[in-house]
């Protein structure tokens, strides 16, 4: 494989072509020269890209302490960027920045500029979201689709009132966004199970709902006799051992009728599952999955207990429409991981932690059974501690999945996962073509990786822009000649 070539300046998109060009006004503290240039690129119609572009300068420069970069922040968007707003025919707007919330200036800016944002359709304010600013959108935004208001402290049940339309504003109705499809409202604890139910029923084109409230919600009755069929896309449940050993049922569920098949009913679109059981054993409820004609993403939670054959079966008949699969468990074995490359050919996304793995008599000769996927492009292993007598085997059968994964772009290993990796194994990897598409090679945990992979992986992997060197084997010495090749090739990869 050639070397890693420089990337030259003139393919460098519009966004980094902005963070070099304030960089060295940043570190001069040149906030006029910064100001200007914002007014040009502004003017030139480059404002899309142009908030992150240059808040992204301050995360990549680390020459500012925290009070010049607060007061940078402040510079940019309060005195120059957010009064620009009010001239923008907008359609999204992102200002999920901690520092706004403490702003009451940038809020002011906002809720005078909401009315001119008809054209309005996406909106991140997480953070700092109130009900008044919900009020407004509701008001002022007709074609409002995503909303997000994630952390917002202060958000109560008023603003989804406002969303649904059944509030006043003063002394005018509030006509609501009728055209919301999705909601982020995660860790808002001012907000009811019963309120997201009501959005749910008087809200027909909502698809997702982000909030820790939706597993209670969706038990609610008044869903499952409304008669109605709704577009949510998203679906959360949490079976307690308490549940299962009363063998809890629901009003509104027919005799031999389960929870699940009913939520399937209703719920026709689910395309994202969730379930959490908090007892050993999954035969139960998890064979039950099936019943989702259209999943795509599977989140499987078993703190205390493991996967059993319920498992494989739902991966045999649901498998090959599985493009992310996340699964947490206490126990699980090496036939768990090859179950998932065999029936699910599709995956893009594979996530999977656990407490304690088993070999389960898993020989060399049985490494083939993970076969070549051309799609999966995340891997995220995580591994507690292992009870196996084969564990010296553990970093061939790693190295054998890497290999079989030739179009990942992200990887994250921790525990055992990681602390198999040394010099060798990367130098084996790189020169196998295992690693060609890397982007970002996360490592959590201590690991013998050392200066020479790191030189490795820069050189010969052309994609690689993002190596967390948190947990490598590197003095700074050692850092300091990886930033000097880097700076001195011109690369574009941030460690």
């Amino acid at each position: 494989m050639s070397p890693r070539r420089p990337v030259p300046n003139l393919k460098l998109s519009s966004v980094n072509m902005v963070v070099r060009l304030l960089a060295g006004a940043a570190l001069r503290h040149d906030l006029v020269y910064i100001e200007e240039t914002l007014r040009i690129l502004i003017h030139l119609g480059l404002f899309t890209d142009i908030v992150n572009a240059t808040l992204k300068l301050l995360n990549i420069r680390r020459t500012y302490s925290k009070p010049d970069k607060m007061l940078l922040h402040h510079k940019l968007l309060i005195k120059t960027l957010l009064p620009k707003l009010l001239n923008c025919h907008l359609v999204a707007i992102n200002l999920r920045y901690d520092f706004i919330k403490h702003s009451f200036e940038a809020k002011e800016i906002i809720l005078r500029g909401i009315r001119h944002f008809r054209n309005l359709e996406r909106i991140d304010l997480s953070g700092f979201c109130t009900d008044e600013l919900v009020t407004k959108l509701s008001r002022h935004c007709p074609h409002l689709r995503h909303l997000s208001a994630n952390h917002s402290k202060a958000l109560s049940n008023s603003a989804l009132s406002a969303l649904t339309g059944a509030i006043r504003d003063g002394s005018e109705f509030v006509l609501g966004c009728k055209e919301l499809r999705r909601l982020e409202i995660f860790n808002c604890p001012l907000i009811t199970a019963s309120k997201l139910v009501s959005l749910i029923l008087i809200l027909p084109k909502i698809s997702f709902i982000s909030s820790e409230k939706m597993p209670i919600a969706f038990e609610s009755s008044a869903l499952f006799e409304s008669g109605q069929r709704f577009q949510l896309t998203n679906f959360e449940h949490t079976v307690s051992h308490l549940e299962r050993s009363q063998e809890k049922f629901y009003q509104h569920l027919t005799r031999g009728e389960t929870f699940l098949h009913k939520v399937s009913e209703i719920f026709p679109k689910i395309l994202t599952v969730k379930l959490t059981l908090s007892y050993y054993g999954d035969s139960h409820v998890v064979s039950q999955i099936r019943c989702f004609q259209n999943i795509h993403t599977l989140i499987l939670e078993l703190p205390d207990g493991r996967l059993e054959e319920s498992f494989q079966e739902l991966l045999m008949e649901r498998g090959h429409q599985l493009k992310k699969l996340c699964l947490r468990v206490q126990f699980a074995n090496l036939r768990d991981l090859t179950s998932v490359f065999q029936f699910c050919p599709s995956l893009t996304v594979f996530q999977f932690f656990t407490i304690t793995l088993f070999d389960d008599g898993f020989h060399g000769t049985k490494w083939e059974r993970f076969p070549s996927s051309e799609f999966l492009v995340e891997l995220c292993l995580g591994v507690g501690k292992t009870f196996s007598r084969n564990i010296e085997l553990f970093p061939a059968i790693m190295e054998e999945l890497l290999l079989k994964m030739a179009n990942m772009e992200r990887v994250a290993l921790s525990g055992i996962c990681s602390s198999w990796l040394d010099d060798k194994s990367i130098d084996f990897l790189v020169i196998q073509g295992g690693l060609g598409a890397i982007r970002n090679l996360s490592i959590n945990g201590k690991c013998p990786l050392t200066l020479i992979s790191a030189l490795s992986l820069i050189q010969h992997c052309q994609n690689l822009d993002h190596i967390p060197l948190h947990g490598w084997n590197l003095n700074v010495e050692d850092r300091l000649e990886l930033i000097n090749f880097i700076h001195a090739n011109d690369l574009n990869v941030t460690i």
